[in-house]
């Protein structure tokens, strides 16, 4: 499944729309409905696997130390889930994860060594010992719920996908603006709403203008472009080049 002008997320462009909106309301720290950010922590050593909210990828280990934080909120669909699955990269070194969620007032810091007030996960080497990957499933609700997406989907392939894919990278070869920003209307929406941002579209095109079409466009190989489903009910699609994630 996949809505019209489904939107694009190069990493680039997902640290700006969710930065910029945290960045605005800096300090207000004042917890109410239309104020919180749920925010994701991790923080571990010699693990491989990965954690993913709602079927979206948040980050992949790949055996070195790691710690990180992200926002939660355009992703969110009323009852959430976090999925975390681990195991070690090498078995003859200790292991350790951490992992939390936690709801805050826009402008709050979440520390990577937290333990969420919403989610709290550890694992310890003595958890890692068997053969398996660790498997954890938690579950937490929250206030901003954009599950409508999922009912306003629209039936699509996997070749569509690609299509669209294909379309959105030519539009950044060609530095075309109004068309990036028409192709990404729904993210752009999403994000205002997420991040409560009344100025999200024009500080993004400042962005687009300023910053993204003036730098050196990264090359894809359209032969290596595949499209995998994801999500509850695996009605999202992600499109990647080999490995590396490109558009959701």
């Amino acid at each position: 499944m996949i809505r019209k002008k489904t939107s694009l997320c190069f990493l680039a462009l997902l640290i700006f729309l969710a930065g910029s909106a945290a960045e605005e309301s800096a300090g207000d720290s004042k917890m109410d409905n239309k104020k919180i950010v749920y925010q994701i922590m991790w923080n571990g050593d010699n693990l491989k696997g990965e954690v993913r909210v709602n079927g979206f990828l948040i980050t992949k280990l790949n055996g070195q130390q790691t710690t990180g934080t992200a926002p939660l909120n355009p992703w969110l669909i009323g009852e959430n889930e976090v999925q975390v699955e681990v195991y070690k990269a090498n078995r003859a070194k200790t292991a350790d994860f951490l992992l939390g969620v936690s709801e805050l007032g826009l402008g709050e810091i979440a520390q990577t060594n937290e333990r969420g007030n919403l989610v709290s996960v550890e694992i310890k080497d003595r958890d890692l010992a068997g053969p398996k990957p660790v498997k954890i499933s938690r579950q937490f609700r929250s206030t901003l719920n954009f599950s409508r997406h999922f009912l306003e989907a629209g039936a699509t392939g996997e070749s569509g996908v690609i299509a669209y894919a294909k379309a959105v990278y030519k539009l950044f070869e060609q530095k075309d603006v109004n068309g990036i920003m028409q192709a990404l209307v729904v993210k752009i929406e999403d994000y205002k709403e997420a991040f409560y941002s009344e100025s999200m579209a024009e500080e993004f095109k400042a962005y687009l203008e300023n910053e993204i079409l003036k730098g050196k466009l990264a090359r894809i190989n359209p032969a290596k472009l595949k499209a995998e489903k994801v999500g509850p009910g695996k009605n999202l699609w992600h499109i990647l080049e080999s490995d590396k994630e490109l558009i959701r």
